[in-house]
């Protein structure tokens, strides 16, 4: 497309970044507030970047891209990019691929700020974030979701399937970041922790100016809250565990053997990964292929987040269909029998022969409990039911 003309006179790609800015700032105030936390940093040869992208400190934009844009589209992206840092994505990757991690994220911010173009169409005003003619991850199905069980839902290497991404009718380009992507915060565990004390700051103050200006689209606030204040996630719930029987120390029961050749004995630092966890998955009638798909998607953020040495996956409705051991880092079975009704007893039964660090159960509990609680500890993991298990821990998923 070239610099834009305006006036009788093309417009460069660094004053049509200023000009998006501007506009960002006076026009929606809770994006143009955080944007003023961005250090902006131009990408002539685009060598960090193909579009857009931040860590939570810098703002990168590649010349040849804010070039091929219109002004009005350039406020887009740069919206795209600071909804990243209000929504923490560039500190929440963890050990996840980086390029589905990146799509998620996209999904998660785009549904907001087309929530916001619908909100302005209601009002018969013009939508304040027109679509760029690129990859536009915005797939409705994933409406209301974090990116963590977005990127659980997605097809493992990212790919573009008819679950994994939704286009919305707008244009693809199949550029590898979509409209802008999102990299990890630099720094050690501690700068990290002060750049998500400080993004959590500019969130309140951008809440505040925009409030001001009378311009704070609701879905944006929840969204908001929901990152200052989150719920409990079953990853916290697990991480606690595994930081209750991990040991990062120093072990005089593990000699280094760096030093045996000296005769000296030196302990050794070592880390106990979390051990083997068994995992029951409820494949009763009552369980449709949908929810199925969204268990096994958990299962797939818990092996990756809290990396257990194995999993032993149990299927079951009223009796044990089956019981496979299975590498963490290896795809997960899709082939259950069930159908019928539940009974959590055989479980039990079963898991009590060789008892793991934890048993987490998928169901929707609808079903027999066993009449004692085990001596491992039990997390039931359930979709949309206002139901509680008389012991164990139970973590709402969504």
């Amino acid at each position: 497309m070239g610099d834009e003309k305006r006036g009788g006179f093309v417009m460069s790609a660094t004053g049509k970044m200023q000009k998006a800015r501007i506009a960002l700032i006076l026009q929606e105030p809770f994006f143009g507030a955080l944007l003023l936390n961005l250090k902006s940093m131009e990408d002539r040869d685009g060598k960090v970047c193909e579009t857009m992208a931040t860590d939570g400190k810098s703002l990168w934009w590649h010349t040849a891209f804010v070039d091929s844009l219109s002004e009005r589209e350039v406020k887009t992206v740069l919206a795209h990019e600071v909804l990243h840092c209000a929504l923490l994505h560039p500190l929440r990757r963890g050990t996840r691929e980086p390029k589905r991690w990146n799509i998620a994220c996209d999904h998660a911010v785009n549904l907001q700020l087309e929530d916001c173009n619908e909100m302005a169409r209601g009002k018969g005003k013009t939508e304040p974030f027109p679509w760029p003619k690129l990859e536009i991850f915005c797939d409705t199905d994933f409406a209301g979701i974090s990116a963590e069980e977005i990127y659980n839902r997605l097809p493992r290497d990212g790919g573009n399937d008819e679950n994994g991404q939704g286009t919305s009718g707008k244009g693809s380009q199949g550029d590898s970041e979509g409209m802008g992507g999102v990299r990890d915060v630099p720094g050690d565990e501690a700068e990290k922790k002060e750049q998500e004390a400080s993004w959590k700051v500019a969130m309140v103050q951008a809440v505040a100016a925009a409030k001001m200006a009378g311009n704070l689209p609701a879905g944006i606030k929840r969204l908001v809250d929901d990152t200052l204040h989150p719920p409990a996630r079953w990853q916290d719930i697990l991480r606690e565990l595994v930081q209750d029987r991990a040991n990062d120390d120093y072990s005089w029961t593990r000699p280094n053997p760096r030093y045996a050749h000296t005769g000296f004995i030196l302990p050794s630092l070592y880390s106990q990964r979390l051990g083997r966890i068994a995992v029951a998955v409820d494949t009763s009638g009552s369980i449709d292929e949908e929810l199925l798909n969204r268990f096994l998607g958990e299962l797939e953020g818990i092996c990756a987040e809290c990396r257990p040495s194995s999993v032993t996956l149990i299927d079951c409705d009223t009796e044990v269909n089956s019981v496979r051991e299975c590498d963490p880092s290896d795809p997960l079975p899709r082939d259950f029998a069930g159908g019928g009704g539940t009974d959590f007893r055989p479980v039990f039964e079963r898991v009590a022969e060789d008892p793991p660090v934890c048993l987490i159960y998928f169901t929707d509990l609808d079903g027999t409990f066993p009449e004692h609680e085990p001596s491992f500890p039990v997390f039931w993991a359930t979709y949309n039911t206002g139901k509680t298990a008389p012991f164990g821990v139970t973590v709402k998923l969504g």
